[in-house]
Order: structure tokens, then C-alpha cells, then sequence
């Protein structure tokens, strides 16, 4: 099977370095000035076998169809594509698709990635919030850079958290509330 495939693709090639076929086409003679009767349309000629030489006037490489006049255009011989291969395709069937249509495959996967990226991180800030929010005196915290400490005071209006580290009372340092990381133990209340 492979050999014939390679026959067939050397019998269209022209050889390397091998010369064009010499055209045999005469000259057209000048018209008479009398008006001739109309010319038949040429029928294309059969297709040559594998191997067989060109008819004359053609190029080793070239079909073995007459070329029609311009403007005729029959049931038998329909109009082929720019590569000869099959048929023309009308200008108005070749439809492009809108970008609207382009981008419709795209709509799952951003869908795909809000739900298992974004809305995942979203309710994990949101829950971050009420946390810092319900932050209160002797709850024990954990802060970003990884120091634990106890709540002194949280200033209710700015951003300021005081932190009483280890076991001595006189050792406060002030953080951000950004900077708590989470509240590992939450102070009893009394009521």
C-alpha cells in the first residue's frame, strides 16, 4: 500500500532537475472577420493512469483537463477550489461564528475555577473577620510571625490589638488585627 502512495506521489512530481515539457500549442491565427459559428465546450480528458506520461502540452505535474472558457459552467464539470482538489465552496455558505460562540466553551471553566478557587477563599476571609471581630479580653491568640500571646485590649474603632506575652504582666506589645492569625483559645465568659 505504501509504495503505491509513493508511486503515485512520484508520478506527479516532476523530476529534479529535469527541463518543463516543450509546449506543442500553436499560435491562434488572427479571426477572420466573418463571425464563426460558437465553439463547442471542451470535456475534460480522462484522467492518466499511474505512471503514464502526460498528454502533450501539459506539464508533467498538471491534471489532465482542458481548460473551459471563462464565464461557462456545467452540471459535469463543477468549479473547483483554489488547491483543484474539490469543489469551490459558495462565498455565503462560509459562515463565521460570532466571538460570543467562541467564547461559550470558556463559560465552564471560569465557572469551574470561581467555585474551587475563589469561593472557597472568600468564605475563609469572611469567617477571618467574624473571628477578629469576636475578639475579646484574655482570649489566647496566635499572631502571623508565629508569637503567642493574651489579649489585653482591642481597640473597638481603630486597628490596634495589645498582647500581653508570657506569664508576666508587664510585658504588652501592640499588634495589628491583621497580623492575628487566629485566636487559639477563647476566654470563658461570666456571666
Amino acid at each position: 500500500m505504501l509504495g503505491l502512495i509513493v508511486s503515485l506521489v512520484l508520478a506527479q512530481t516532476p523530476a529534479a532537475g529535469s527541463a518543463p515539457a516543450p509546449s506543442t500549442t500553436k499560435p491562434a491565427a488572427a479571426a477572420p472577420s466573418a463571425p464563426a459559428a460558437a465553439a463547442p465546450a471542451s470535456t475534460p480528458a480522462p484522467a492518466p493512469a499511474a505512471g503514464a506520461a502526460p498528454a502533450p502540452g501539459m506539464a508533467p505535474g498538471q491534471q489532465g483537463t482542458l481548460a473551459k472558457p471563462e464565464g461557462r459552467s456545467s452540471a459535469a464539470n463543477p468549479p473547483t477550489n483554489a488547491a483543484g482538489t474539490g469543489p469551490a465552496a459558495p462565498a455565503a455558505a462560509q459562515t463565521q461564528s460570532s466571538p460570543l460562540a467562541q467564547l461559550l466553551p470558556l463559560l465552564p471553566m471560569i465557572l469551574l475555577g470561581y467555585f474551587l478557587l475563589l469561593r472557597p477563599q472568600q468564605q475563609q476571609e469572611k469567617k477571618r473577620k467574624e473571628m477578629l471581630n469576636r475578639m475579646s479580653k484574655n482570649d489566647k491568640v496566635i499572631t502571623t510571625g508565629g508569637i503567642y500571646g493574651t489579649v489585653v485590649s482591642v481597640d473597638g474603632e481603630g486597628d490596634v490589638v495589645t498582647l500581653r506575652l508570657g506569664n508576666e504582666p508587664g510585658v504588652k506589645v501592640d499588634f495589628s488585627k491583621a497580623s492575628i492569625l487566629r485566636v487559639v483559645a477563647a476566654a470563658d465568659k461570666k456571666d
